[in-house]
């Protein structure tokens, strides 16, 4: 799993507290979710800092922005893409994504958008298959 992993499923984390799980898959999923939050608070700040160091304003204290085809966006995604590009330290769940998802619908009011279980699929256990 790569940082930009990490990066991209902050939207699927925040569907997937509001649905109901038995509780066994609800506090296993708290925990893991702690371990991706502190991820995504390093990524931030990763963020911020390469925007500070383009714009030479502090984008933790102030909202910053970096207009679109400009060398300063080419800059930034350059930076923020090769360091997204590293390989995450957060190890996946022992459940694979199958187990995750049939446990996930035994509640009845359940849905998720396609987009946020893709995201998602690489915090679990590999099946081993390729589809």
């Amino acid at each position: 799993m790569k940082l930009l992993d990490i990066w991209r499923s902050r939207d699927a984390w925040l569907a997937l507290r509001k649905l109901q799980k038995d509780v066994k898959l609800a506090y296993t999923l708290a925990k893991y979710q702690r371990k991706v939050d502190k991820e995504l608070t390093v990524l931030q700040e990763q963020f911020n800092q390469v925007i500070t160091e383009i714009s030479g304003k502090d984008a933790a204290k102030e909202p910053v922005t970096i207009e679109a085809g400009t060398p300063e966006m080419e800059q930034f995604n350059k930076r923020f893409g090769e360091y997204l590009e590293q390989e995450a330290k957060l190890q996946p769940l022992e459940i694979t994504m199958d187990e995750f998802v049939e446990r996930l619908a035994k509640g009845q009011q359940n849905t998720m958008a396609e987009a946020d279980l893709m995201a998602l699929e690489c915090f679990f256990k590999s099946t081993g298959e390729t589809s």
